[in-house]
């Protein structure tokens, strides 16, 4: 949120710098993202009026002109322009020699074609201002302002451009945040300063000019004890007892003198027990009318707590003076015109999104908040026809709907240039609902963005009265029309139980009672000396428990006068990784010191994931949990597999031109409950009948928080009842590499390595000829205590065209789950041998189809525990070798741990090998 620091300081005396104040706010919890100094690029640029105009007498498209830019600027001076939107009389931007423009351009006295120029006319775009913001401005000439404009003044001062604004970024739950008035209130508590918020007082009210209080509903000063400092109760809900903050516009924004009218009418509602702070829930009708003018019907109470709409009757619609249009276009929002203008500003400064309706437009003098009906459309202010679905609130009059609640109203009721009379409409709306209709018609606008977030319900009527102050000073209107205050159901302010001593034992401080008090108070909480609770003001719908009220003490107590301690009375324990987290951290160590690099993944999938892996149709990892509400196609699924992530990561390292890359990623997956069981992030063959979809859902999966699959998501994610459990999800390492002296064998060796540090013995690595975007033939299943766990390999050629993979990528995953289940990191102590091994050398021929793992797996069962180690050292095909035939030759170490052996006995271990190597493989001595 954009914050003028001239704006915020009508509310709070701000004596430090914007970037002290930034630092001292973000301490404090309310984040500034950025400072910027509006103008600060604009040196000697002041505002000068045309005396006279000539032709240039060398030139035929130059004119020469005498311009008056004020004494103390030197009076007259000459410029040369080839301006042609300009004329005698004019007020203009004049950049003066040596004077500097955004984007560092240097203006100096020049000669054009024999004419002295001593400056230059200015341009919004050479000012780096933009049509959108001053669009009276001409696009292709001079900037001319407005005649009334002093001369000789400096041009940021003249266009409002002499300010700072400090960009807050609002936490989702600090609703209260989201105007001016709220920072301020954080400001003066930061400060400790007074925190003076406008004085709204209306004069000219008649007859039914006050606030008609239904039977309770809420037209009473509790409403405006957050806004106004305090609230008297028989004197108005926006009414402050604070004096008014100084304001050089005071006659433009303040109108002074109320009527008894008013007084009587809110008086009624105080004298109900409605007292600032008051806990008792008050309850009334959900519609009331001031006769003859105008009625307010709430259908919705439950999406619509509270509507408050207010007539101010002979507007003249125009221009806004230059300071609000300043405030404005400095806070990030275009001025238009003085109606529309008010509405933005109230929100701007007070966070209550306001609308203002074209009396004329609401057909019947009706107002009915509703759903909308199936079939109807509204044109919005944007000029877009919008389906309104049946779900969609509206605000709609006898006949037709003239808005969409809390998002944008209808051009059918918009004010116009000849708009008279005004209905300003405040109201509270459903967070949710908002938020879900703005996102379905896809228009988030301001107002939305605020109302999604919760707003408070007694800001509604201070901010419809500061609206018609504004709009009796700004466009000659009269608020004595009427006022519809309508809250059918008035909140019971939160209650917390405040204990100093227990706030101390949450923040390891010793704070003194009355400093967290003073804390408080300055924040708009009050305090219960009977009950011992502190009042939560209605704006802070964020504080509900005791740790709140301790989070609130020590940001303004400041985290920096808080000592690192350790709670009185607590165990001291030391604290250590769980066994999971130990060989979690193992892994990531082992495959660091080999090289790989970590990366992270998003857990959301495209369901064209699947195709691009060549994946069957009954793929059990095609049953995957489908995302309620995604953010788009691409990412509407959690990933069943890791797989395509790290081949789009290894296709954009190939792409940047790397030579090489070794990659790894710690993750999950996520399954619904009952899926087939996918190793590793692959499915390793079809899906057994009845869990190729799971829990009732089509291809493509359950959708998260549907109390039945395939069903739409209900309103707050899901039903508690009869939803169906959360996805199951499986820890995955997954790894990736190509280029430099990666291949399958560097790939096996990193696997084992990390198999060897986390003490798995028990596994085996087998042919693969089934995981579709491997290479059949260059890929392997891992199994693990004899279930499978996982598989590696080259990457297939269609994967590697579909994914646009360097030559001779690899890839691999493996259950972690799996893997830790048969981890151990148990160390049995071993002696050292005290006696020699005796090495042997075998020479074999071997089938070209019998596997190396075969082989050893022989040798060590037919020469038992005293064959210590087995190499393979060469592998030969060739001409003395018969056809479809391989050489393997062979590296053995026998010893044993009581002895030294001797020729025969490792003769006799030699001749069972081959035997048993014959016998069972038709393995034989090499000749």
């Amino acid at each position: 949120m954009r914050v003028p620091i001239k704006w915020l300081s009508e509310y709070v005396d701000i004596d430090i710098g914007a970037q002290e104040l930034a630092k001292k706010m973000t301490l404090s919890g309310t984040k500034a993202d950025s400072v910027e100094y509006l103008g600060q690029d604009i040196e000697r640029v002041v505002t000068g009026r045309i005396l006279a105009l000539e032709k240039h007498p060398n030139a035929d498209k130059l004119q020469v002109s005498r311009v008056d830019v004020g004494g103390a600027c030197g009076g007259e001076i000459q410029i040369v322009t080839g301006a042609t939107n300009i004329k005698v009389g004019d007020v203009v931007p004049i950049a003066l020699d040596k004077s500097r423009l955004p984007g560092g351009a240097r203006i100096k006295t020049t000669k054009m074609r024999g004419v002295e120029s001593c400056g230059m006319m200015c341009s919004i775009q050479e000012l780096a201002l933009s049509k959108y913001d001053w669009p009276g401005a001409a696009e292709d000439g001079i900037f001319v302002l407005d005649p009334g404009a002093p001369v000789g003044a400096g041009i940021c001062e003249v266009l409002g451009m002499d300010d700072t604004v400090v960009d807050f970024d609002i936490t989702y739950n600090r609703a209260d945040c989201l105007g001016i008035l709220g920072i301020a209130r954080e400001a003066a508590a930061v400060l400790g300063k007074p925190y003076t918020p406008p004085r709204v007082i209306l004069e000219g009210l008649r007859g039914a000019g006050g606030p008609q209080p239904q039977a309770g509903a809420g037209a009473g000063a509790g409403a405006g004890a957050e806004v106004g400092a305090g609230a008297d109760a028989g004197a108005g809900a926006a009414e402050a007892k604070a004096k008014p903050a100084p304001q050089p516009q005071a006659g433009a924004v303040v109108a002074a003198g109320a009527d008894a009218g008013r007084g009587a009418g809110v008086g009624a509602n105080a004298g109900a027990g409605a007292q600032p702070g008051d806990a008792a829930s008050l309850s009334g009708p959900a519609s009331g009318s001031i006769e003859g003018a105008l009625s307010v019907e709430i259908r919705e109470p439950g999406l619509c707590p509270r509507y408050t709409a207010r007539i101010v009757t002979g507007v003249r619609i125009g221009d806004s003076p230059e300071w609000m249009k300043a405030r404005l276009r400095n806070a990030g929002v275009r001025p238009i015109s003085n109606i529309v203008d008010i509405t933005n500003y109230v929100m701007l400064e007070m966070g209550q999104p306001m609308h203002a309706f074209d009396m004329r437009f609401v057909g019947g003098g009706s107002i009915v908040v509703r759903l909308a009906e199936e079939g109807e459309a509204l044109r919005t202010l944007d000029g877009n026809e919008r389906a309104l679905g049946a779900s969609t609130l509206v605000i709609a009059d006898r006949d037709r709907p003239i808005a969409v609640a809390g998002v944008m109203g209808g051009a059918n009721s918009e004010i116009l240039p000849d708009t008279r009379d005004v209905v300003f409409e405040s109201a509270n709306f459903d967070g949710t609902s908002v938020r879900q209709t703005a996102r379905r018609l896809g228009m988030r606008t301001e107002s939305s963005s605020r109302y999604e977030k919760g707003l408070d319900a007694e800001m509604t009527l201070p901010a419809a009265d500061r609206a018609a102050s504004l709009a009796m000073a700004l466009c000659e209107g009269a608020a004595d029309g009427g006022c519809l205050d309508v809250w059918p159901s008035r909140a019971a302010r939160a209650r917390v139980r405040f204990s100093p001593e227990r706030i101390n034992a949450l923040l390891g401080t010793d704070i003194d009672r009355a400093y967290m008090l003073g804390a408080l108070e300055k924040l708009g909480f009050g305090y219960d000396e009977a009950s011992g609770e502190a009042i939560v003001p209605s704006f802070r719908r964020d504080v509900s428990m005791e740790a709140d009220l301790a989070e609130e003490v020590a940001r303004f107590y400041d985290y920096n006068n808080i000592k690192a301690t350790l709670r009185p009375g607590e165990k001291v324990t030391v604290g250590m990784r769980t066994h999971v987290q130990k060989l979690r951290q193992i892994v990531l160590d082992t495959a660091v010191s080999c090289g790989y690099s970590e990366i992270y993944t998003l857990s959301f999938q495209s369901p064209k994931a699947f195709d691009r892996l060549g994946l069957p149709q009954d793929s059990p990892l095609r049953s995957a949990v489908r995302i309620g509400n995604p953010s788009s196609e691409d990412a509407s699924l959690m990933r069943t597999t890791t797989i395509p992530d790290m081949l789009k990561v290894l296709s954009d390292n190939g792409n940047r031109r790397l030579p090489s890359a070794e990659l790894f990623e710690i993750s999950r997956t996520y399954h619904p409950n009952g899926a087939a069981p996918a190793v590793g992030g692959a499915a390793t063959g079809n899906a057994a009948a009845g869990n190729a979809v799971a829990d009732g859902a089509a291809a493509g999966g359950a959708t998260v928080g549907n109390a039945t699959a395939g069903a739409p998501a209900p309103a707050g994610l899901s039903a508690l009842a009869g939803a169906p459990a959360l996805p199951e999800q499986r820890d995955v390492l997954t790894l990736g590499a190509y280029g430099g002296r990666n291949d399958f064998y560097s790939m096996k060796g990193l696997i084992e390595d990390i198999f060897a540090a986390v003490g798995v013995r028990r596994y085996k690595i087998r042919e693969c000829a089934d995981v579709p975007f491997l290479h059949p033939g260059r890929a392997a299943h891992i199994d693990i205590a004899g279930a499978e766990a996982g598989f590696f390999g080259e990457a297939h050629p269609l994967a590697r065209e579909e994914f646009e993979l360097p030559e001779r990528t690899y890839v691999g995953a493996i259950s972690l789950d799996r893997l830790f289940a048969a981890a151990s990191l148990d160390k049995a102590y071993r002696k050292l041998p005290k006696y020699p091994p005796v090495p042997r050398d075998l020479a074999l021929v071997a089938d070209s189809g019998v596997k190396y793992a075969d082989i050893v797996g022989i040798m060590k069962k037919a020469a038992g525990d005293e064959l210590e180690s087995v190499e393979l050292f060469d592998v030969y095909t060739g001409k003395q070798v018969p056809e479809g035939k391989k050489s393997l030759a062979f590296s053995l170490l026998f010893r044993a741990g009581d002895r030294t052996l001797v020729d025969a006995e490792v003769s006799a271990h030699v001749q069972a090998i081959v035997a048993a190597l014959s016998q069972k493989a038709g393995v034989e001595l090499r000749q």
